[in-house]
């Protein structure tokens, strides 16, 4: 397994969360995503900066929202590096506040999607993705996002060290 320390991840990276041992409601939803998907991915973000610091870009009850990447550091990481344009930044800049829906993150998990004006982790992700052209399966299982990704992007998935 190959390593990229946190400070080190860049504007455009996918943040990548396996299922954590934790004690809250998230976590009894983590583990639903992970037995129903068999997978230990169970959410997924976009890293970008913000004045100089690292923010994530995730869909999550109650909203779409930027984060310090502090708040919420991701266990794994992809590179995808892309040099930011005003097309690119508008389509997540507008995503900022909508509404995180359950319910379609639950039918993700079975491969059932719902194109509406609420969001979920991968959604977000793969309109990200595919806004850059960068063109994948619309399989929006965590798991599944990322072995799509990694595997046309012929990138790794970086384990994330921190400081």
């Amino acid at each position: 397994m190959e390593f990229i320390n946190i400070n080190d991840l860049k504007d455009g990276d996918i943040a990548i969360y396996e299922i954590r041992p934790k004690f809250k409601f998230s976590s009894i939803l983590a583990l639903c995503v992970s037995i129903f998907t068999l997978s230990k991915i169970v959410h997924v973000g976009i890293v970008r900066e913000i004045n100089g610091e690292l923010y994530l870009l995730e869909a999550q009850y109650p909203s779409v929202r930027n984060i310090p990447i502090s708040q919420n550091p991701p266990t794994h990481a992809i590179k995808v590096r892309y040099s930011p344009d005003e097309y690119i930044n508008g389509i997540l800049d507008e995503s900022i506040g909508k509404p995180y829906s359950i319910y379609q993150a639950i039918c993700s998990v079975f491969g059932y999607y719902i194109d509406d004006d609420k969001w979920y982790c991968t959604e977000i992700a793969y309109e990200y993705i595919d806004a850059m052209g960068i063109k994948i399966d619309k399989d929006l299982r965590p798991g599944k996002f990322i072995n799509n990704l990694s595997n046309k992007l012929n990138k790794k998935i970086l384990k994330v060290e921190k400081d």
